[in-house]
């Protein structure tokens, strides 16, 4: 009977230590998994307008020459980096209120390339832009090269310098290219800022046949455009 017993017992010891062994080999038998969690950031761009630009008056006889300007503040988080375009609504852009006359645009020495220093010749009177490289916060290497100076002409050389390579607002009708950039802003975004400039020239002498400016106001709507790339 005792060797029936101790039998039974050691029987039922081997059991439980298998069903214990069994159990731990299930356990240690578990996997791991894991699930990737994912975000799209997409790009966005924001141009801050400045405020209107009003010239002090000109005499339209004895003649003159009236400065504004305008800084535009863009941010952007596109890694890719945007371009920047100025253009004018229409040609003449500078238009009168209500008497029909126009300040012709800025005619450069060669069309389309900015001059190095604002020229009207006399009788003419005209008006355009140039850019201001202190309060442009673009880097200098991201501005168009027809923006860039070699200290005489523009369209040559790598130096920006404020109020000089002066252009027409409408050159041609299209958008002019004013920088290209490579990356996203700072927090702070990125200034760009153009000088306008109208300047009246009386003649020598006589007006000429385009005659004299009449007395008027005088308005242009120009658009900066930025793009993403």
């Amino acid at each position: 009977m005792k060797k029936i017993l101790l039998s039974s017992s050691f029987i039922f010891f081997l059991a439980v230590a298998g069903f214990i062994g069994f159990e731990g080999a299930l356990l240690s038998a578990q996997t791991t998994d894991a699930v990737d969690v994912t975000l799209s950031v997409t790009a966005e761009l924001t141009i801050t307008a400045p405020s209107d630009v009003t010239f002090s008056a000109i005499a339209g006889l004895t003649g003159g020459t009236s400065t504004g300007s305008a800084a535009w503040t863009i941010v952007t988080n596109n890694n890719a980096g945007y371009t920047v375009h100025l253009h004018a609504d229409a040609s003449p852009t500078l238009a009168g209120d209500a008497q029909g006359d126009s300040i012709a645009d800025y005619t450069e020495a060669v069309a389309g390339t900015p001059d190095f220093t604002f020229v009207v010749d006399d009788g003419n009177a005209e008006f355009g832009y140039a850019l201001n490289a202190t309060a442009t916060t673009i880097p200098d290497g991201e501005i168009d090269a027809s923006f860039l100076n070699n200290a005489s002409a523009c369209a040559t050389g790598a130096t920006f310098t404020d109020s000089k390579c002066w252009i027409s607002t409408n050159s041609s009708g299209t958008k002019e290219l004013l920088a290209t950039t490579t990356d996203e802003t700072p927090v702070a975004g990125e200034v760009i800022q153009a000088d306008f400039q109208v300047e009246i020239d009386p003649p020598a002498g006589a007006f000429d046949a385009d005659g004299f400016v009449v007395e008027d106001g005088y308005t242009s709507t120009i658009t900066l455009t930025g793009t993403m790339l």
